[in-house]
């Protein structure tokens, strides 16, 4: 075999197996992700209408979870935290509210979270090794529970669910 052919070649095989490796990795680390969804804000003005609505599977009731809600705003909104009312709608139709306070900002006023241009995303741990009593669809809805209506700037929230890992 020429020598320019088996370079090729083995070029070819580097980039294989590093793709099979980046999958894999990536595959790895998302799988405990039992939910994940994210909802977008009409006009990055939320009403107190948009009542953005999560709904996810829960199976296994043995099972420890951590609960995230993110948010993602940019840098034209206001305040440093965001008042959000979550209310989680059991399989059984009963439901628990719940008022979060999130951070948004440290207090010098510099964003928190990862940001590219002016868009800022955070993910906050709401519920750590929370466990699911009944087995079914549970629902999540946010609402925006500041003062502001239209709230400018969130651009999107979401709800993360996934398996708690003992470390």
């Amino acid at each position: 075999m020429p020598f320019h052919k088996h370079i090729k070649k083995s070029i070819t095989c580097f980039w294989a197996i590093l793709l099979f490796a980046g999958v894999t990795i990536f595959a790895a680390c998302d799988a405990n992700r039992v939910f994940e969804q994210t909802q977008n804000i009409n006009n990055t003005a939320w009403l107190y209408e948009q009542i953005p609505q999560f709904k996810a599977s829960i199976a296994d009731t043995n099972q420890l979870y951590n609960v995230d809600l993110q948010i993602r705003h940019n840098a034209s909104y206001l305040y440093s935290n965001i008042y959000l009312k979550l209310t989680t709608t059991y399989p059984s139709g009963k439901k628990s509210t719940s008022q979060i306070n999130l951070v948004l900002a440290e207090k010098d006023g510099k964003w928190k979270g990862s940001g590219m241009g002016s868009t800022y995303t955070l993910p906050f741990n709401i519920q750590q090794n929370a466990k699911f009593p009944e087995k079914g669809d549970y629902t999540f809805a946010i609402e925006q529970d500041m003062r502001d209506n239209p709230l400018a700037g969130v651009m999107a929230v979401g709800i993360r669910i996934e398996k708690a890992v003992n470390k």
